[in-house]
């Protein structure tokens, strides 16, 4: 993701252009924002991240935030656009979210 990288923790630039990326393609972007797996698997990251905390150390705030809104299920993308243009704290480490998989496919259909 070129341009993100001195946007800093919690800028919001990677989940920005993240979501640059899912809108190119209003099929792709219907695809994800309606797939009940994407919140169910950003749950599971979030809670396994607070079981390895002791071990780890704690989790990024911005990360673990982005997580809890895609968490609520069906509509997440509408919802972190939102949160972005809020100025919610959200993560400069987007893909961590997803896996660098969804910015992969996006780029391959542009």
């Amino acid at each position: 993701m070129e341009g993100v990288g001195n946007a800093g923790e919690g800028s919001g630039a990677a989940t920005q252009e993240l979501l640059s990326h899912i809108s190119k393609t209003p099929e792709l972007r219907a695809a994800l924002n309606n797939n009940a797996d994407v919140p169910k698997n950003a749950l599971a990251r979030m809670e396994r991240d607070k079981e390895w905390a002791a071990k780890w150390g704690a989790p990024r705030a911005d990360i673990q935030n982005a997580r809890r809104i895609i968490g609520e299920g069906p509509g997440w993308i509408d919802r972190l656009e939102a949160a972005v243009k809020k100025g919610a704290i959200l993560p400069a480490a987007a893909a961590a979210l997803f896996g660098a998989s969804a910015l992969h496919f996006s780029d391959e259909r542009s």
